[in-house]
């Protein structure tokens, strides 16, 4: 869901991840977009960042099948026609996220040589193990 404001933003996603994990892929989105955090209450998985004029406040919570990330933004001072700040810092938070999110599960996948039967990485050609052709 995304709701945009003169000055605002609010976008909740789901995802299917457990909540510890999508606060690590998120700790790490928030690194590698060198948004600096203002607070942090890592117990209850919630921040405020900060990117230029614009303010981030980022929750998880839990939920049945996995979490929701919920990203509420707000651009500081007053804008009048200013419809895409903070839009863009949430939309850049998410892509940058869903990326983080990609590479996690691309990292994790593995598949098994059909020869020695040892766990291979999934884009692998060659068994690392034992040298059988993929």
């Amino acid at each position: 869901m995304k709701v945009r404001g003169q000055n605002s933003c609010f976008e909740s996603r789901d995802y299917d991840l457990p909540p510890d994990l999508a606060w690590n892929l998120l700790k790490n989105t928030i690194r590698i977009l060198d948004f600096p955090v203002m607070s942090e209450v890592s117990e209850k998985y919630s921040l405020i960042i900060q990117k230029e004029t614009t303010q981030i406040s980022i929750l998880i919570q839990e939920t049945a099948s996995g979490c929701k990330i919920i990203a509420d933004a707000m651009a500081k001072g007053i804008r009048l026609f200013d419809w895409g700040q903070s839009t863009k810092a949430v939309d850049k938070f998410y892509d940058e996220l869903e990326r983080q999110i990609t590479l996690h599960k691309i990292a994790g996948q593995k598949k098994y040589c059909p020869q020695c039967g040892q766990s291979i990485n999934i884009n692998a050609n060659f068994c690392e193990y034992c040298g059988n052709r993929i």
